[in-house]
């Protein structure tokens, strides 16, 4: 480019996505992988929290920590072993939050309430 000699780099991070020379794509899911922890580690205390409603926890996943999984995966060309790979991944993230019963108005979850 006008004389001057670019570098040349085994991978490039643009935008969020790896890229490297023969669009191999394990380096690109290792780091989303790697990328969606971070953000679970970043909300983990909350998600862990058990006076928090199991939906507001869901919200959180499916609308912070899936995307930061699955973003640029459109172009992505899976092997099987990657595609499992993710698979557990989003699975692994989905564990958390488990489901907590709701507790009803007197504080109790509705199985503590006497039967009447």
């Amino acid at each position: 480019m006008d004389g001057v000699k670019l570098e040349e780099v085994e991978e490039y991070k643009y935008l969020g996505k790896v890229l490297i020379p023969k669009n191999e794509t394990s380096a690109e899911i290792n780091q989303r992988v790697n990328a969606a922890w971070r953000r679970f580690g970043q909300y983990s205390l909350f998600l862990k929290e058990r006076n928090i409603p199991a939906s507001l926890k869901r919200k959180i996943t499916d609308t912070v920590i899936l995307p930061t999984l699955m973003y640029g995966a459109e172009t992505w060309v899976l092997t099987k072993d990657q595609s499992r790979k993710l698979e557990t991944s989003k699975e692994n993230g989905k564990k958390y939050p488990k489901h907590q019963p709701e507790k009803t108005r007197s504080g109790m979850k509705p199985s503590e309430k006497d039967p009447k």
